[in-house]
């Protein structure tokens, strides 16, 4: 249950029962272990911490041209999956989350929004 407090006019409270879709909890997990596998990869890979999965990867200067090659090598190896050059767009690797997201695409699991 979830209470949700209306403006201070109407002096009302309303109650809502909010279910998670079917499915919800697997998908979650299916992103946490991704997040946790990409910020071992740029660990263990690229020699780079990354912060959290929403850290700004090119503003932060974890990802560079070189590292960015290195990225994409890394990932198609480890998650064996082929990135399409229409898919070098820089929000698809803008963050954890982004690079989440795209492997998820290439897996056929529906994404988080």
């Amino acid at each position: 249950m979830r209470l949700i407090f209306l403006p201070q006019e109407t002096a009302l409270i309303a109650r809502t029962n909010i279910e998670k879709p079917a499915g919800m909890n697997q998908l979650g997990h299916v992103y946490q272990h991704l997040h946790a596998e990409l910020i071992r990869l740029f660990l263990e890979r690229l020699n780079t911490e990354v912060p959290s999965t929403t850290t700004d990867l090119f503003e932060t200067g974890i990802l560079d041209s070189q590292t960015f090659v290195e990225l994409l090598l890394h990932i198609e190896e480890k998650f064996n999956i082929h990135i399409l050059v229409e898919q070098f767009e820089i929000a698809n690797f803008r963050s954890i989350e982004g690079i989440a997201n795209l492997i998820l695409q290439h897996k056929q699991l529906p994404q988080a929004s």
